[in-house]
């Protein structure tokens, strides 16, 4: 019952006691709010030309929410042609006759393969017990006679990602292993599911995943889960009753089974496949990454399954984080995965990726959840307090997981060259970095810096994976998008403060400003708040902008922020200034917005100023106007 399952695991309705926070309390305003934004079009196209569904959870989803933000306030679309045709990758790879098989490697080469494979998977699926792996494996190599078993099969597939992982150019070696590997997998093992046929989909998968063949990779993940259901590998209590060593082995395949189906479902926006009926939150055998799964399963079927975000959905998954942070280091033992920042291998020290993998997949469920209130910011609701606190927490997880993968951007570490989970959140933290920049949060967090730190990620894995490259070409343009942005809002501000001297000192600008001056289009955020605390004031025009003609930004503008419009009752082309100081025209009256200004400063408004009686005193401006 500590995580709210019944005996027939069943998910029941938290209570008060379970989803008290002293920290947080949920507004009574935000019973349920609807999408920020209407429905996107659920269909991307691959580079085949296939269409391919894309649910609203999808890191692909967030960046369309994205570009319609950017294009109501900047009135342009960062993402050109050629960046939206590769939205979806799907590489071509050889479905004919099998070729014959690949030579088996040297008991060295076995050795160099088997410590890329471990790097890249041991910690995050955790399949086979190394030394086992690497006794089988090295026995296989010298035996002279191959044969399309089972273990045939997983071997040649753990040399493939071995292979695809190393950071030597060996991807067209690895190809030749992952073909034959999966050749002998689907004609000798779809007839009966077995241990060994889940163990080979699973490490297909990872290795499509890594190759950015995600919707392959989904097919094959969907074979493995259900084989997987059919031996009974998600109930524990049926596992329980083989041998111990036959337990771990189900239980490590069922946690890999779980990592990538929410992974994949979470990434691509698609129901998960698997459904977890075990207590995730029990302290025997307690897993930090399956209890963390459950987190996903649940923000994947309560608020995006629903497309809606309700107060109680709220509460019941922020228990869940708060639990599962109490209890995360207890789990990593059961994952296998040592708690330090560093490994030692025969190679030399190496990042603890495992940990980082954990660690960045807990912040991606905190944006999972709360990106849909970050982008509720840009519609024409007035935020409340819980709304805040939520959008915050979808930055600050941003900002932890850019400052977290930052050490994996140095080009001289000893990691995989493909890391398909790290790329993922990396590209997705970018996203919600530079829409908090539109939201003007930057004024308060490290939103550049870390935006930064979330490109050179994505740089250091570009050079050898399609999905990355392309995910650096769009951060790229969201920063320049971001940075018109900021000197679009700085010469705003220029222009208001421009206007407040203006109505205190006069103005010796000589350009007249008439309120029949000229017009351009409005480009500024949907709804936004007058009493923001934006820097933004939203009845300054801006001309359209268009970057795709080859206009020079700055010129497009330069004439909307530097003719400053004049106070009310104020004309600068009827105004001179004489040898002594004083204008020949009646003095313009201080509006009660620069009275209000002044007020604050504890000027004494009342003295030798001419302030019309019809205008109220400042002290008699409410304070929320």
């Amino acid at each position: 019952m500590a995580r709210g399952v019944d005996s027939d695991c069943k998910i029941i309705a938290p209570t008060d006691s379970l989803v008290s926070s002293p920290e947080f309390s949920l507004d009574n305003t935000i019973d349920q709010c609807a999408r920020p934004f209407p429905q996107l079009p659920a269909l991307a196209q691959d580079e085949r030309g296939t269409y391919m569904y894309i649910g609203d959870a999808a890191t692909l989803s967030f960046l369309h929410n994205a570009r319609r933000i950017v294009h109501s306030v900047l009135a342009y679309d960062f993402m050109d042609y050629s960046l939206q045709k590769n939205e979806v990758h799907q590489r071509n790879f050889n479905d004919g006759p099998a070729a014959p098989s690949p030579a088996k490697p040297t008991p060295q080469d076995a050795d160099y393969l088997i410590h890329w494979f471990n790097l890249a998977t041991n910690c995050l699926l955790n399949l086979i017990d190394q030394q086992e792996l690497t006794r089988g494996l090295n026995d296989w190599c010298q035996c002279l006679q191959d044969s399309d078993s089972g273990s045939s099969a997983m071997y040649y597939l753990v040399l493939a990602l071995g292979a695809q992982s190393c950071p030597e150019d060996r991807d067209e070696t690895a190809e030749r292993y992952f073909n034959h590997g999966r050749y002998i997998t689907l004609t000798t093992f779809m007839e009966d599911p077995t241990i060994i046929t889940i163990q080979c989909h699973v490490l297909i998968t990872m290795y499509l995943l890594a190759g950015s063949r995600r919707n392959s990779a989904f097919m094959y993940l969907g074979t493995a889960v259900r084989a997987a259901y059919a031996l009974g590998l998600h109930k524990q209590d049926v596992s329980a009753l083989y041998s111990p060593s036959e337990y771990c082995t189900r239980e490590r395949l069922w946690r890999a089974i779980r990592i990538l189906d929410l992974f994949t479902s979470a990434s691509l926006g698609r129901p998960p496949s698997t459904t977890e009926t075990r207590d995730t939150t029990a302290q025997d055998n307690y897993s930090a990454s399956n209890d963390l799964c459950f987190i996903f399963e649940t923000i994947l079927t309560q608020i995006y399954a629903k497309r809606t975000v309700t107060k109680e959905a709220l509460a019941w998954i922020t228990h869940l984080h708060r639990g599962w942070t109490s209890r995360f280091p207890e789990g990593l033992k059961t994952d296998g995965i040592p708690d330090s920042e560093s490994l030692e291998t025969d190679r030399g020290r190496v990042p603890n990726l495992g940990l980082i993998q954990l660690k960045e997949a807990y912040y991606w469920t905190v944006m999972l959840l709360t990106q849909p209130v970050l982008i509720d910011k840009f519609s024409h609701t007035a935020p409340t307090s819980a709304s805040n606190i939520l959008a915050t927490a979808c930055i600050d997880s941003a900002i932890r997981t850019s400052t977290l993968l930052t050490t994996l951007s140095n080009p001289t570490l000893h990691i995989p060259k493909r890391l398909p989970l790290i790329t993922n959140s990396a590209f997705l933290s970018a996203l919600v970095l530079g829409l908090a920049i539109f939201a003007d949060m930057d004024n308060t967090l490290p939103l550049h810096d870390s935006l930064q730190n979330a490109r050179c990620v994505l740089a250091r894995f570009a050079p050898h994976d399609a999905a990355t490259k392309n995910h650096l070409a769009i951060v790229d343009s969201f920063r320049d998008a971001c940075h018109r942005y900021v000197e679009v809002r700085a010469r705003r501000e220029l222009n208001h403060q421009g206007r407040l001297v203006a109505g205190v000192f006069g103005s010796l600008d000589t350009n007249p400003c008439s309120s029949s001056s000229t017009t351009h289009g409005h480009h500024h955020r949907p709804g936004q708040n007058q009493d923001r605390t934006s820097l933004i004031d939203n009845d300054i025009a801006l001309p359209s902008i268009n970057i795709s003609d080859g206009t020079p930004f700055q010129s497009d503008i330069e004439a909307a922020f530097f003719n400053v419009p004049s106070p009310p009752g104020y004309s600068h082309s009827c105004t001179d200034i004489d040898a002594s100081g004083t204008f020949d025209s009646e003095i313009a009256p201080l509006s009660p917005k620069t009275l209000q200004t002044l007020d604050c400063y504890g000027y004494d408004v009342g003295v030798g100023v001419g302030v019309d009686t019809e205008w109220p005193l400042v002290s008699a401006v409410d304070a929320s106007a």
